[in-house]
């Protein structure tokens, strides 16, 4: 990561390597070489402008790649993948007495070519995707490199927030992406992006006190604007003990009703008892009792266990290492999933090279 140039962009190079080996299985080799520049503008009239640029290589080599016909589709594939973005926002400030009102509406146009993935390349550190308002403007949206978020969009939304002077927050957030070519390949089928108009995401959080955090999150259909997507949760307490408590529901992309619709409710603790030990719990329950579960192509199975997940853990943390372990019950079945306990000990060293 470079300094500031001369007109106040900044240049960053990076560079990524993976191999993984399974000895059954897809064994693959990945190197990545990139450049990015990205120049802010704040104009005299507010607004801010920013351009991003970007440029990336990728060189795999892969085994044991089996496509969906069967076929052993291994080997050495490269790609190149330019992106260029504008970001533009208005943000108008309002005062109040007891506080200031902001409105915030935002655009942004992405330009990539539209590179279909190729057969050779396993998507080993991109399978979790899911649209939300979190990644609305991201100029890349998967978290990994072996998928990429080609083609060219269109992204617009409206921020509105108050913030008071005593700590009182409320924000609203609404946003929506217009593809301009078939991404249905490269997006998740139900994401509710990656086939023209998306569908529509947003946030509301309201913070009355210091204790208490209220959160939604959610994807409406683009369509009928009926929730595909509806995630509440309230975050309680201070710096001795924090709940996390919230109901999730996704609907399920098949649209065949009731069959795998996910209706949930999770709650997470955290309590320090001391200034280095704090236990932790978490639990995660459905509620919309038997699900359908694919066993097969042709066969389907009830699965009527409510209980999605149980957690415990015990940490000791300081100024150097977090070190700890988690005892874990899963009860999650597909296909060949099967419910599992495990134990995992945890060891992170903190502030690591700073």
């Amino acid at each position: 990561m470079f300094e500031p140039d001369s007109i106040g962009g900044r240049l960053d190079l990076t560079a990524s390597s993976v191999a993984l080996w399974r000895q059954e299985g897809t064994s693959q080799r990945r190197f990545s070489a990139g450049a990015a520049w990205q120049r802010p503008w704040i104009t005299d009239l507010g607004s801010v402008i920013t351009v991003d640029l970007s440029v990336r290589g990728d060189l795999y080599d892969s085994e044991d790649v089996i496509d969906d016909s069967g076929n052993d589709v291994s080997g050495q594939t490269a790609r190149l993948l330019p992106k260029a973005s504008l970001d533009m926002r208005y943000p108008m400030v309002r005062p109040t007495e007891n506080g200031r009102q902001v409105i915030e509406p935002i655009a942004q146009i992405v330009l990539a070519p539209s590179v279909p993935l190729s057969k050779k390349i396993s998507n080993e550190d991109s399978q979790s995707f899911e649209f939300d308002d979190t990644n609305l403007f991201a100029v890349n949206r998967f978290s990994g490199y072996d998928v990429w978020d080609s083609g060219s969009r269109f992204v617009y939304g409206l921020r509105s927030a108050y913030y008071g002077n005593g700590g009182t927050t409320f924000s609203v957030f609404l946003g929506e992406s217009y593809e301009f070519s078939d991404q249905e390949d490269v997006y998740p089928e139900g994401s509710g992006v990656g086939d023209g108009r998306s569908d529509f995401v947003g946030a509301i959080t309201f913070t009355p006190t210091s204790w208490l955090d209220i959160q939604h999150n959610f994807r409406l259909d683009k369509d009928d604007l009926s929730f595909n997507r509806n995630d509440i949760r309230a975050i309680i307490g201070d710096k001795r003990f924090t709940a996390y408590v919230g109901y999730m529901a996704v609907k399920d992309p098949s649209g065949v009703p009731g069959q795998n619709d996910r209706d949930e409710i999770y709650l997470t603790a955290i309590a320090h008892l001391d200034d280095n030990w704090s236990i932790y719990g978490d639990t995660r329950r459905r509620l919309n009792g038997s699900s359908l579960v694919t066993t097969s192509s042709s066969d389907t199975t009830t699965d009527s266990a409510n209980q999605l997940s149980t957690g415990f853990g015990l940490f000791y943390t300081d100024e150097c290492i977090e070190i700890g372990g988690v005892f874990r019950r899963e009860e999650y079945r597909d296909r060949d999933i099967e419910p599992d306990t495990s134990f995992n000990l945890v060891l992170r060293l903190r502030n690591l090279g700073m």
